[in-house]
């Protein structure tokens, strides 16, 4: 496997862990990621944001690994929220159709500011408000 182009960080914002990632969030970043937000989940990390700003790609087992976060969180009771101003990976989301299951903010300020999204029925549908 290729070496990773994926770095990232967590920023601590009140009960917020920000997640920063730069790079490709892809096949050769993804695993060691995965496992890192695992231990966070673990020890009790429920409330994410992954801020995209810096992402310069993002393929089938990045968006996967959105999907899979968003999953994780939300079985303990958590959220997730996305940051991103890139149109490349705004455009995915978009095409993909996954931008309307996730929070997604421009900014990091709104993303943090943001009251919760409600959502109703089962844990894996979309808000109404997004579909």
């Amino acid at each position: 496997m290729a070496p990773s182009n994926l770095d990232y960080r967590v920023e601590i914002h009140g009960n917020r862990q920000v997640v920063i990632l730069v790079g490709e969030v892809d096949i050769a970043g993804v695993p060691s990621l995965k496992s890192f937000v695992e231990e966070k989940i673990a020890d009790g990390t429920v409330d994410l944001v992954y801020d995209l700003s810096r992402v310069d790609a993002i393929d089938s087992t990045g968006l996967g690994f959105l999907v899979w976060s968003r999953k994780r969180v939300r079985e303990q009771s958590g959220r997730l929220r996305l940051v991103t101003d890139r149109p490349q990976v705004q455009r995915v989301l978009k095409l993909t159709g996954l931008g309307r299951l996730f929070e997604t903010y421009l900014t990091l300020q709104e993303a943090l500011e943001a009251p919760m999204v409600p959502e109703t029925g089962n844990p894996d549908t979309y808000p109404p408000e997004r579909r």
